[in-house]
């Protein structure tokens, strides 16, 4: 592959040999061990992928294994390896191994690990083997897959150890990278390799960042009485309900991630949600006069949620998103797809969070489920990919005005230097996309004759007045024909006990699973009673409430077919 290298890779690169194949006076406990702390998207699988072909070039090593976060990016990592080394990288993710062609080197995902401990334990002991650890900060060193994987690659003959966000948001150490109580990293200097967000920006390998604050103000409602009203300055309770649990739990970030609906059981158009994707589609149309397929990724907390913002997205922005979440099994293909195509939206539920290189992302509606500055950072990560030098475009993140979102972005703008902090100029041009040239924003056609490109008519997307149905523009204050004054509050229904999703058997289950359970766990404990057999209720006390509700789904479904 013509790889060419960044200046920062180079000087990764060239540190990263020194350290395995120079340097001999460095502690026993890191003498094999690189760690490359880069912002993401920056360039770390390329520079791993070159550092690996010169390593066998050198005889230095014969096997390879890859750990990486998601089967998404198992798959990116098996292409960018082959295009390096010419090798085929077999695939694992899950309990299944998936080959495509019989690869020497392998690739899997984190939580395969402990499924196969004794197949890496042996690669490891019987070849000179390099083990790249994508996303470090996965493996803490009390859980499983620390345990497993320290045991596992404990006889590997380099580890390099990638990671964008190396700090765990729960404190531990990751595997193999350790912190003070400082929170800075204990690795040796001469063994790793760090470049910030705000240098990465500095040399034009990322592109800078703006956020929109998006607040809100939200009415709680019980059977019509007012219980409470919540915005970014905090809670403002009713008398007769300060003192009760109703209200203990709500804050403007809760709130945001309720889904309104219409009487007509379309969302509402006047929704926190509705509003953020709004907000975001006035940024994607102005940098896509800048570049024409910037795309724009929603990251959704849950699966019903995500549900509900494609449908604000196809209903009243007229555009289809493509959709992707852990059950839909054709998620990573059309990832792949998306990725190829110049369509706008992408709505995810942990599937594009981390890792998934989608260079054309510039804008990012963020209301997740977690509330790390790990997660934030690699959600980010997801926007800011440069394109090359002649890549002039901001990102942009639409997120909830929460206090612990605003710190975060706060720390990402004093890491960028001072030219990019402001927000970015308007530009009086539109690019277009067939031949480059820049035009005037008014132009209906490129002014290269050579080209003559029709620029599309702006598309102005409108919502219905709820007093008359008159069509008004998004943004509007009033309506047009009734003089209805939109409200910028919103108002939500609290059920007799406000909750957020639960825990079962230490995993967080959203609001939707956990009712969705609960009105199906009565039919799952009859069904098991049926099979009569001692394994099925062991299995029923070791999964979630959400997987025993969607199994049971499935069996029906089965049933019906048969």
């Amino acid at each position: 592959m013509n790889f060419k290298e960044r200046k920062w890779q180079t000087e990764a690169r060239i540190k990263c040999l020194k350290w395995f194949l120079e340097d001999t006076d460095h502690s026993l406990e890191y003498r094999n061990k690189f760690l490359i702390n880069a912002a993401p998207a920056s360039g770390k699988t390329k520079l791993s992928c070159s550092i690996a072909r010169i390593l066998f070039d050198k005889g230095e090593i014969d096997r390879v294994i890859v750990i990486a976060p998601t089967d998404h990016v198992v798959k990116q990592w098996s292409k960018e390896f082959y295009e390096f080394t010419n090798k085929p990288m077999s695939r694992v993710t899950g309990s299944r191994c998936e080959v495509s062609d019989a690869g020497f080197d392998v690739c899997a995902t984190w939580q395969s690990v402990n499924n196969f401990l004794g197949g890496f334990q042996k690669i490891c002991e019987d070849s000179k083997c390099l083990v790249i650890c994508d996303e470090q900060h996965h493996a803490a060193v009390q859980a499983s897959w620390g345990k497993g994987a320290a045991n596992a690659f404990q006889k590997a003959k380099y580890v390099l150890l990638l990671s964008g966000t190396p700090i765990r948001s729960d404190r531990e150490d990751a595997l193999w990278i350790a912190v003070d109580n400082y929170g800075n990293i204990k690795h040796p200097v001469d063994g790793s390799f760090t470049l910030t967000y705000g240098e990465a920006v500095d040399e034009g390998y990322c592109r800078p960042v703006t956020f929109s604050k998006e607040e809100g103000k939200f009415r709680c409602e019980i059977k019509g009485e007012t219980v409470a009203e919540v915005s970014s300055g905090g809670v403002k309770n009713k008398k007769q309900f300060a003192a009760t649990s109703l209200t203990t739990n709500l804050d403007l970030f809760r709130c945001a991630k309720r889904r309104i609906y219409l009487k007509n059981g379309l969302p509402d158009p006047k929704s926190y949600q509705a509003h953020m994707i709004f907000s975001a589609d006035e940024q994607l149309s102005r940098t896509r006069e800048l570049m024409p397929d910037a795309g724009a990724l929603v990251i959704a907390p849950d699966i019903p949620t995500a549900k509900y913002m494609a449908k604000i997205i196809e209903h009243y922005l007229k555009e289809k998103p493509v959709i992707v979440h852990s059950r839909d099994t054709s998620s990573a293909s059309n990832i792949d797809n998306y990725k190829k195509s110049d369509r706008k939206w992408l709505v995810s539920v942990n599937m594009v969070s981390e890792g998934v290189d989608i260079d054309r992302l510039r804008v990012l509606v963020y209301l997740p489920n977690a509330e790390t500055e790990l997660f934030f950072r690699q959600a980010m990560g997801r926007v800011v990919r440069s394109r090359g030098p002649y890549d002039d475009s901001y990102a942009y993140i639409v997120m909830p005005f929460h206090k612990t979102f605003e710190e975060y972005a706060r720390r990402v703008r004093n890491e960028m230097s001072a030219q990019y902090r402001d927000e970015p100029q308007e530009r009086n041009f539109k690019r277009c996309p067939v031949c480059s040239t820049e035009n005037n924003r008014t132009a209906t056609h490129c002014s290269n004759e050579e080209c003559g490109y029709e620029f599309p008519a702006p598309q102005i997307n409108h919502i219905p007045c709820s007093k008359c149905n008159h069509l008004n523009r998004n943004g509007a204050r009033e309506c047009a024909n009734c003089g209805e004054e939109f409200e910028e509050g919103f108002t939500i229904q609290l059920d007799d006990q406000y909750r957020d999703g639960g825990i079962s058997n230490g995993i967080d289950i959203d609001e939707e699973t956990m009712k969705s359970a609960e009105e199906n766990d009565d039919a799952v404990r009859d069904y098991l009673r049926e099979k009569g057999s001692a394994a099925y209720h062991k299995w029923y006390k070791t999964t979630t409430p959400e997987e025993r509700a969607w199994i049971l789904n499935q069996e029906k479904k089965l049933n019906k077919k048969n």
